[in-house]
């Protein structure tokens, strides 16, 4: 009886996670797949690995390579490809997109008061100011979301919501300047 070496040892702060002989070359093939942006083959080798994997440590490492593979290809069906193609889409300066992209961020649970920002600003920057004010009125009274609520009312001419906006930032901050 011969035993195999490890294919592939990644280490852990606590412990190293060793993968299986046949997992290994897979995974390896994998990783090379994503770093040459093939995501559609990446995740045939990782389905292909998991179909393999026989230890707890086989599965484990699968399921972050499955997470990288996600962010990496931003599979806006995913947590993390989700907010990998909202941040691409908004630094790309595609404003209509990271809004709407909105919605998978919300299906996955990973709508969170800085998403919920930067999406009042895109509509800003993609000069929709009537969907910014819109938008900006249900974010809640916070500092930058009034800011916002006043500069987008301001770029439509519409008074009354700048004004109201202006006066609740001038009662939480005391600032001057508002």
């Amino acid at each position: 009886r011969t035993t195999a070496a490890p294919a592939v040892v990644l280490t852990a702060p606590a412990q190293a996670a060793t993968v299986s002989a046949k997992v290994g070359p897979l995974l390896k093939e994998a990783q090379a797949m994503i770093a040459a942006k093939n995501y559609a083959g990446a995740k045939a080798k990782l389905n292909e690995a998991e179909a393999a994997a026989s230890t707890p440590d086989d599965h484990a490492i699968i399921n972050q390579f499955k997470g990288a593979l996600s962010i990496s290809s931003a599979d806006p069906n995913t947590p993390g490809g989700a907010k990998a193609k909202f941040a691409q889409d908004y630094n790309a300066g595609k404003f209509k997109e990271a809004i709407a992209d909105a919605d998978y961020l919300k299906k996955n649970n990973v709508f969170d008061a800085q998403s919920q920002l930067i999406v009042g600003q895109a509509y800003y920057k993609a000069r929709d100011f009537a969907g910014c004010v819109r938008y900006a009125k249900s974010l809640g009274g916070g500092e930058t979301a009034l800011a916002l609520q006043a500069r987008c009312a301001y770029e439509v001419g519409d008074d009354a919501t700048q004004r109201d906006a202006l006066e609740q930032l001038v009662a939480k901050t005391g600032k001057a300047e508002y």
